[in-house]
Order: C-alpha cells, then sequence, then structure tokens
C-alpha cells in the first residue's frame, strides 16, 4: 500500500551532502512520487553569483574538503531538477521551490 504524497514535501541539506548524481536519485524518487500538484521545498544555502562573500562559498569549500558534498547555485539547482522532472518557481538564499514539470518539457 502507497504511502500517500503530502502536498508539500520538504528536504533540508540532504542534497547538499552528495555529488550530482546521488542527489539526482533523490530528487527522482521524490518526483516519481509526486503528484502533479505537489510543492517540493529544498531548505539548503544557495550560491550567490560572483566573488563577494557569502556563508554559502564558506560552506561549500567545507562540504568539498570533508564530505565530498557541495552547496548549488541557482543555476546548479534548477539544472539538476530539471534533470529530475522539476520545474523551479522560486530561489532564495536557503530555499528552492519546485513543483513537477508539466507534460512536454521533462516528463
Amino acid at each position: 500500500r502507497a504511502t500517500p504524497y503530502p502536498p508539500i514535501a520538504q528536504t533540508k541539506s540532504t542534497n547538499a551532502y552528495s555529488d550530482d548524481a546521488p542527489a539526482a536519485h533523490i530528487l527522482g524518487n521524490v518526483r516519481a512520487a509526486a503528484p502533479a500538484h505537489a510543492r517540493t521545498l529544498i531548505i539548503d544555502a544557495v550560491v550567490s553569483p560572483g566573488n563577494e562573500p557569502d556563508d554559502a562559498k564558506w560552506t561549500d569549500i567545507v562540504m568539498l574538503a570533508l564530505v565530498n558534498g557541495r552547496e548549488r547555485s541557482e543555476h546548479e539547482w534548477r539544472s539538476l531538477l530539471a534533470s529530475t522532472g522539476f520545474e523551479v518557481e522560486r530561489v532564495s538564499e536557503e530555499l528552492v521551490e519546485a513543483t513537477p514539470a508539466t507534460l512536454g518539457t521533462a516528463e
């Protein structure tokens, strides 16, 4: 018996502790279970563009060195989510909100 998918699913730093392949696997499983109306909230730092100091950039360096993980930029989040069947609706410093991609785009 399948567990119903909630209207909003949340992941917190799950995808940061891995490179793209494991993160895509996790997100692919989330997408496979998600109905068309679902929203997925990823609570994780988003690396800002440019060379200005940013806490997410320091975290990215530490994660690369210690756990082979990473923080992602908005572009990287959009690419990863698109590859797993999601459309990004909104991005802020610590939140990425995505919905299942509409037919004809990623499904």
